[in-house]
């Protein structure tokens, strides 16, 4: 099985343990230490990045409002990254202007977004 692993920060230097119990007890307060990073500033966004963590992220209307980033980890139109640009049929067609270029544009369905795992809300470095 492949696993993708993106270091997003430092918690503590290399300890010895004098036990077990002692390790245990310590990767439990790491991991509360990485959640707390995940759920404030600048890591939020990798909170509910599919990508990296392999959970469905959380849509809200915001995702799909003009001027939202959504990230594709394959290419369309030669670029990854996007930004709603328009709306159509009762926002149910989104389009999609490439971040790096303004005129790679394309229309996709809402339910697209939502369904296709290779897109994601928000901006960030797919895995290659």
């Amino acid at each position: 099985e492949e696993m993708c692993v993106i270091l997003l920060g430092f918690i503590r230097a290399e300890m010895k343990f004098d036990g077990i119990d002692m390790l245990i007890g310590r990767i439990k307060q790491d991991i509360g230490i990485a959640k707390k990073a995940l759920d404030e500033g600048i890591h939020k966004p990798f909170q509910v990045d599919a990508f990296i963590n392999g959970r469905k992220p959380r849509y809200s209307l915001k995702n799909f409002e003009i001027n939202s980033k959504w990230t594709t980890s394959k290419k369309l139109l030669g670029w990854t990254l996007f930004r709603i640009v328009g709306r159509r049929d009762n926002g149910s067609m989104l389009e999609l202007m490439a971040v790096c270029d303004k005129q790679k544009r394309c229309w996709i369905d809402k339910d697209t977004l939502k369904r296709d795992s290779n897109w994601q809300p928000g901006w960030f470095d797919p895995p290659s």
